[in-house]
């Protein structure tokens, strides 16, 4: 089964998908800061929910978990543990990840 003709437009959707989330926070967060709706304060649940979809970038900047730039035409996905080609420097789970991870992956 096939959900996309090529990387390029898995990237579309992606993309799509990551600017419809990130404008629903912006919103969200809008809401909640202008105290415009007392629905909204009251059940943040779903602010909450999106909140844990961003990371926080070593400039200090937030972004969303998603790295956009490897939906592109000659890019491959890369798996756990896997390396690019000659190089010794696999991919790992990172030091502040906060989700736990199954001690089968983490050998």
């Amino acid at each position: 089964m096939q959900f996309f003709a090529n990387n390029h437009h898995a990237g579309i959707f992606v993309n799509k998908l990551c600017s419809d989330i990130s404008a629903e926070a912006h919103f969200l967060k809008r809401m909640v800061e202008d105290e415009t709706s007392e629905e909204i304060k009251s059940d943040s649940t779903h602010e909450n929910e999106l909140v844990d979809l961003f990371i926080m970038e070593e400039n200090g900047e937030k972004s969303l978990f998603v790295d956009q730039g490897v939906y592109t035409k000659n890019r491959c996905f890369r798996i756990f543990q896997s390396t690019k080609m000659n190089r010794a420097t696999p991919l790992v789970i990172s030091e502040s990840n906060k989700f736990p991870v199954d001690s089968r992956l983490a050998r």
